[in-house]
């Protein structure tokens, strides 16, 4: 590429004088370095650029909520616990025992779909994004333990309308 933008000039500047011939010819600094290395130093040029733009383009990118958030849980109680990046309110520590509703919000194509752990013990329910590591565990282990039935979650996992499906419903 740098060969034929070099000859081009120089086939645009042929009727000047000898200095002015130089003068298109004479490859900026980067192509000089690239002649100078030779095709095995134009390659490496091109992949460490191309390294460096990937590192550039990774730190600048929205990270994944698998890597941001982990949910653990154990026989007596459920943690939900920060990674990387995000307020310290995300931290989360509730109990089996206090779950007293399980909602499930679906998230549509573009965002988590998220799980409400209401408890007998707080006003404001427990957060669980799916898609945090462990999210989707902790998802089928409330089924498995009777905490959102079969035929509620089977409803919930098909809908793509960002629709909210509870159990037990709620009363009027």
């Amino acid at each position: 590429m740098h060969s034929l933008v070099a000859s081009s000039r120089f086939g645009q500047q042929a009727a000047g004088t000898d200095s002015q011939r130089r003068s298109a010819f004479a490859p900026d600094s980067q192509t000089a370095l690239l002649f100078a290395r030779g095709s095995s130093g134009a390659l490496a040029f091109t992949m460490s650029t191309i390294a460096r733009l990937k590192s550039w383009f990774l730190a600048r990118r929205r990270r994944p909520l698998d890597e941001l958030l982990v949910v653990e849980y154990d026989d007596l109680e459920i943690r939900v616990r920060v990674l990387s990046q995000l307020e310290p309110g995300w931290n989360q520590t509730f109990r089996w025992a206090d779950i007293k509703r399980v909602c499930f919000e679906d998230g549509g194509m573009w965002q988590s779909d998220i799980v409400f752990v209401s408890l007998s013990d707080r006003e404001k329910p427990a957060v669980v994004p799916t898609e945090a590591k462990g999210g989707h565990t902790f998802f089928g282990v409330l089924c498995e333990r009777g905490l959102f039935p079969e035929h509620v979650w089977r409803k919930a996992v098909r809908d793509t309308s960002g629709g909210m499906h509870c159990w037990p419903p709620h009363e009027s």
